[in-house]
């Protein structure tokens, strides 16, 4: 369900409130843009690891996998 636009504004604020501040880090970095996409809520990680899945699917119908043979190209067996 989408964020709504107060939700995002109180979400803003605690962000820039928690960052302020703050120097560039490379240590931080990572930390300060999933923080930085939660506040419109969007998780880097949830995306990234469906983007993943949906490129293997793809990949898989691609070459004609099996299911024995996906579960060796992923090491799952």
């Amino acid at each position: 369900m989408p964020l709504s636009l107060n939700e995002i504004k109180d979400r803003a604020l605690a962000f820039s409130r928690e960052w302020e501040g703050e120097r560039a880090e490379r240590a931080e970095a990572q930390t300060f843009w999933n923080e930085f996409f939660n506040v419109f809520g969007v998780s880097l990680l949830a995306d990234t690891a469906a983007l993943e899945r949906q490129i293997d699917e793809m990949v898989d119908k691609l070459y004609g996998l099996t299911p024995d043979e996906i579960e060796i190209v992923e090491g799952t067996n």
